[in-house]
């Protein structure tokens, strides 16, 4: 009787070991780890800024500069077909709103009741060379600008408002009908491109840009 007992109480031990006689692993999955505050987590995704989809140009005349039943032009000759927009001043101020892709190569014009006949639409300069964007062009005691050459090809915004300030140097000259100038510029400077023919300065007369029917860029 004791030699059966001894022999079911060594089954016993044999089936809770494994083959090598150690204690046979348990059978039950663990626990799924919890998570905690310092598990990592997936990185938040980067928003894409996307610029608006137009600008609000709002042009300034300078205090002092008086223009009658004043008028600014706005171009765009890069496109396949030109691009063109009047505006009227009312108290030397004027507002465009375009899409904002239209804003690289635009170029502008002013015409003003009363100014010096010059023989030709006096364009906007937007740069002077030498001048950087952001600075305020060099003139003389008279207030002539004293750059010789700049461009009215404007490089273009990606922001949805743009103030443009606008300062001018009127001068009858000789007296002649074409011997007068009207040197319009952007205060403080714009940035420019050059022209579709990678031009991109042109010769000043007393500080003045002028075209005969359009500033093409």
């Amino acid at each position: 009787m004791r030699a059966i007992l001894a022999l079911a109480a060594a089954a016993a031990v044999v089936a809770g070991c494994g083959s090598s006689g150690q204690p046979a692993a348990s059978t039950t999955a663990p626990d799924s780890p919890v998570p905690t505050s310092a598990s990592p987590s997936a990185s938040p995704s980067r928003s894409t800024v996307m610029p608006p989809a137009r600008t609000t140009i709002r042009f300034a005349l300078a205090t002092g500069v008086d223009c009658e039943d004043g008028s600014i032009g706005a171009y765009n000759t890069t496109l396949d077909s030109l691009w063109e927009k009047r505006i009227g001043l009312e108290g030397g101020a004027a507002t465009l709103t375009v899409p904002v892709d239209l804003t690289r190569g635009m170029s502008f014009d002013i015409q003003c009741d009363g100014w010096p006949g010059t023989g030709a639409v006096s364009a906007i300069v937007l740069q002077y060379e030498g001048a950087q964007p952001g600075e305020v062009p060099a003139t003389d005691a008279a207030g002539m600008p004293t750059a010789t050459r700049a461009s009215w090809c404007w490089a273009g915004t990606t922001e949805e408002q743009v103030d443009v300030g606008l300062q001018a140097y009127l001068s009858d000259g000789d007296g002649s009908p074409t011997g007068g100038v009207a040197a319009v510029w952007t205060v403080p400077t714009l940035a420019t491109t050059a022209s579709t023919d990678g031009a991109r300065w042109q010769d000043t007369y007393s500080g003045m840009l002028g075209h005969q029917d359009a500033p093409y860029c």
